[in-house]
């Protein structure tokens, strides 16, 4: 069962904020904010979610929402068994991708996909709808580091060894 903790968490810091703020959860469209009365209605939606997280009913503190108490109280297993399903999710390659085979990845697939990332990272910089994003994966191939100077290949035997460096040099002499 989803700890009370788990739910309160997921519901304070990851659902509730992405309903009060659609414009910051990339939900509306860009430069799209809700109205006022809009956005009040968000902030009440969220305090419903809140309580029903929380197990709570609403107090003397909002009386305005104690009609609600009724409609928390009634959906108590419903959201229990939101987080129960949400915290055993158990991926179904087959579902959850369509018919798109899941492999593992190797540790030299590892290596290999961070050495093209590298190598073509001038072609792959304009392909991200913005500069903003371009800008954000630029940062995060920055702190991760260059291929060269970060991956040995020498947990590999010989054989596979040779092959990746055969492969990256294939790369190199077709950019």
């Amino acid at each position: 069962a989803a700890s009370d903790v788990y739910k309160r968490q997921v519901m304070l810091r990851y659902i509730n904020p992405a309903i009060f703020s659609p414009e910051h959860a990339g939900l509306l469209p860009k430069g799209k904010l809700p109205s006022t009365q809009t956005r009040r209605n968000l902030v009440l939606i969220t305090k419903i979610l809140q309580n029903l997280a929380n197990g709570k009913t609403f107090s003397t503190k909002e009386q305005f929402m104690t009609p609600l108490n009724s409609f928390l109280e009634g959906k108590k297993d419903a959201i229990a068994n939101y987080f129960n399903a949400l915290v055993n999710f158990q991926c179904n390659p087959q579902t959850a991708h369509g018919n798109i085979q899941v492999t593992e990845l190797s540790v030299y697939d590892l290596h290999l996909l961070h050495s093209l990332v590298f190598q073509y990272q001038e072609s792959i910089m304009p392909l991200f709808p913005d500069n903003e994003s371009a800008a954000g994966f630029q940062k995060l191939l920055d702190k991760v580091g260059s291929y060269q100077s970060k991956v040995s290949f020498s947990f590999l035997e010989e054989a596979h060894q040779k092959f990746v460096k055969q492969t990256l040099e294939h790369y190199k002499e077709e950019a």
